[in-house]
């Protein structure tokens, strides 16, 4: 009968650390905010077409002389879209290779190709009172014409004229906003970005 005891006494001793032994369950963590600045799909309304038209037009003082658009769909809480229209210009650039005689080698000539065009990406958020916050950026490379006076490139050497935007903007449905104008002060050229925003029903 004792012996009965003792061996009852051992087995629930081996159960209590057992069950001590355990590793404590662990708690749900809950979840992390997103990072500032972050766009999180779903997270300010749903996902809404819409119809982003970007301008960008040049003037010459008052005339207007180009004026170019660009037409993007954009999903409203979703990823950005992006549009890229480049064309690859080649750069010649010279190299004087060494020679062991008295005349001097002629240079060879090589060709690197630079990308000149429009780059634009845009997103849009749901915001306030049926407005939408659309995040845009606009690059923008273009050759100088050799009548500008191309400043400090030797005869012969193309220019590039580069321009970047960004900036954030609130639009209704059929608004039109222009939200940049910047001058060229070599060629006195000023440069100017609309903004016009559709719903697609």
């Amino acid at each position: 009968m004792k012996r009965l005891r003792l061996m009852t006494v051992a087995i629930a001793l081996l159960t209590v650390t057992g069950v001590s032994a355990q590793e404590p369950e662990r708690q749900p963590q809950p979840p992390q905010p997103p990072a500032p600045g972050a766009r999180v799909q779903g997270a300010r309304g749903p996902v809404t077409p819409l119809e982003v038209q970007v301008t960008i037009s040049r003037y010459q003082g008052e005339k207007k002389i180009s004026s170019m658009p660009y037409m993007l769909a954009v999903n409203a809480n979703s990823t950005d879209a992006q549009l890229t229209l480049n064309v690859d210009v080649p750069v010649a650039s010279s190299t004087f290779l060494p020679n062991s005689d008295a005349q001097p080698a002629p240079p060879v000539t090589s060709f690197n190709y630079r990308p000149v065009g429009t780059n634009i990406v845009c997103g849009a958020t749901t915001a306030d009172d049926g407005r939408f916050e659309i995040t845009i950026g606009v690059d923008e490379t273009s050759v100088v014409p050799s009548s500008e006076g191309q400043v400090g490139t030797r005869p012969g050497m193309p220019a590039f004229r580069n321009f970047k935007s960004r900036n954030r903007l609130l639009l209704r449905d059929g608004q039109t906003r222009q939200y940049t104008v910047a001058t060229d002060r070599i060629s006195g050229e000023t440069v100017r970005v609309d903004v016009m925003l559709k719903v697609v029903k």
